[in-house]
């Protein structure tokens, strides 16, 4: 009984930690992931302690850094492991008893992306503002005052006579790139006399123009015409002076008009006093 006695009070004898199976990794590689580590040891009840390690090569001990070390086998991966390879060491027991172990390296920890640019805040597009378009300058042309002095011809003998009443020629319309519109060409003349117009020019719609309409628009002319169109109004009677409406077409300025008297044949004169 006695021997039986002491053997029962001698002490446990410890037994030394040994890693059956080396610290393998397991988990996505990419930041904000969780990294798990196992492996096999004896005797199984003996504390681990895990160190994350950090390195910036596969293959050099020299580049890596703890970044986590205790009893979590787990490793939640962060921004700054991006581009890296992540190690764990296993260390089982302590003293002569401990044994220690390093897993292998993983691939490179896939980068964080980099956030796109923000799009450029849209600048808009400025409200196109329309060209104006000059309206074209409207023009009347004014009669001109006519010569009264010189020799009054006579016809067969007897004077002629003024026209009553005085004939009136208008003219009005609106400058265009290449001449003058023409919106209203109208002639008044005296009972019995005889309107004649005559065009010419390039641009002539047609070359002459003949009434004896005392109140006339003459709608023939009323149109674009050209740069350097003559026109010309004469209204004429027996016995009286005529009168001659001279209309010279010009580029970007209202119509020449110049106003004379016409003897009995038709010649320009001097208009009586």
């Amino acid at each position: 009984m006695g021997a039986v006695v002491a053997l029962a009070a001698l002490p446990a004898v410890a037994l030394a930690a040994d890693i059956t199976r080396n610290p393998t990794i397991s988990g996505t590689l990419q930041p904000g992931q969780r990294l798990t580590a196992s492996a096999a040891w004896t005797p199984p009840n003996a504390p681990p302690n895990w160190a994350w390690l950090r390195c910036s090569s596969p293959r050099d001990w020299w580049s890596c850094d703890v970044v986590q070390n205790g009893s979590n086998s787990a490793y939640v991966l962060q921004p700054a492991d991006g581009g890296q390879f992540m190690r764990v060491w296993l260390s089982v027991g302590s003293g002569r008893d401990r044994d220690d172990a390093v897993s292998n390296a993983t691939a490179a920890v896939t980068p964080v992306p980099t956030p796109p640019p923000p799009p450029p805040a849209a600048t808009p597009a400025p409200t196109p503002v329309p060209t104006p378009v000059p309206t074209p300058e409207a023009f009347e042309a004014p009669p001109v005052p006519v010569q009264n002095q010189g020799p009054v011809l006579q016809t067969q003998g007897q004077n002629l006579r003024t026209l009553r009443p005085a004939p009136k020629v208008r003219m009005r319309g609106r400058l265009s790139t290449t001449g003058a519109n023409i919106t209203l060409l109208s002639v008044r003349a005296p009972k019995r006399a005889t309107i004649t117009v005559t065009c010419k020019g390039s641009g002539c719609p047609r070359k002459k123009y003949t009434t004896k309409q005392a109140k006339v628009r003459v709608r023939a002319f009323e149109r674009n015409l050209r740069a350097k169109t003559r026109l010309e109004v004469r209204v004429r009677r027996a016995g009286y002076y005529g009168k001659s409406t001279l209309f010279i077409i010009r580029r970007g300025k209202a119509p020449y008009r110049l106003d004379r008297c016409l003897s009995a044949r038709g010649k320009y004169t001097a208009c009586p006093k």
